[in-house]
């Protein structure tokens, strides 16, 4: 079995750059990822773009009123997902998204915690993203997130006596969906059991 090709597109706001760069280093640590750092959008314009596996993304959609990709890149990005590639989402991905990009990460946030640290629970132990994963502790913002009905929610987090989806799967088309909330700064991806997580997103989405 080939290695899944993970494009990491450090695009955007909410300092996906600098994580975007964290999640390349230990993804290369892997046996069964070759992850490519990108920085240009024009990317998903290529031709090249077909000849990854899952596109890993963080930077959020909008930027105020502003779009971040062109309306051509937006739906290439959302026809390679559509027609059976895989997309990661981190953090930013959902912040004030709308339109189609709501339907391809299953959910939206417009409203967050102060940064503080949280406890956040395994909820679905079972998956093949989540497993061998431990419950952890992250000082990060906790998204208030709105969700889709019909995503599988693996990690969760509590505020004010609510529970909240940290981390979920979705389908969009025929392709693969993995969000979590977490990774406002950097340094939250240099969790040790996010470094679980997010590796085995990344198979997942891929069909692997």
């Amino acid at each position: 079995m080939g290695k899944v090709k993970a494009l990491i597109l450090c695009a955007g706001a909410h300092q996906f750059p600098a994580s975007g760069a964290i999640i390349n280093e230990f993804l290369s640590a892997t046996d069964n990822i070759e992850p490519v750092i990108e920085k240009d959008p024009a990317i998903l314009e290529s031709r090249d773009l077909a000849n990854y596996d899952v596109c890993i993304y963080g930077g959020g959609f909008r930027l105020g009123n502003e779009d971040v990709f062109t309306e051509k890149q937006g739906e290439s990005l959302l026809s390679f997902v559509k027609d059976g590639k895989g997309f990661v989402g981190i953090h930013g991905a959902v912040w004030r998204t709308i339109g189609e990009f709501v339907n391809l990460l299953g959910g939206q946030s417009t409203r967050h915690s102060p940064i503080h640290e949280f406890p956040v629970s395994i909820h679905d132990k079972e998956h093949s993203i989540t497993k061998g994963a431990n419950a952890f502790s992250v000082t990060d913002e906790l998204y208030f997130a709105e969700h889709d009905p019909s995503i599988q929610i693996l990690c969760t987090a509590e505020w004010e006596g609510k529970t909240y989806p940290m981390a979920w799967t979705h389908r969009y088309g025929n392709g693969r969906v993995f969000y979590t909330t977490l990774g406002h700064t950097p340094d939250v991806l240099e969790n040790k059991e996010l470094q679980k997580i997010i590796p085995q997103a990344v198979l997942w989405a891929a069909g692997k």
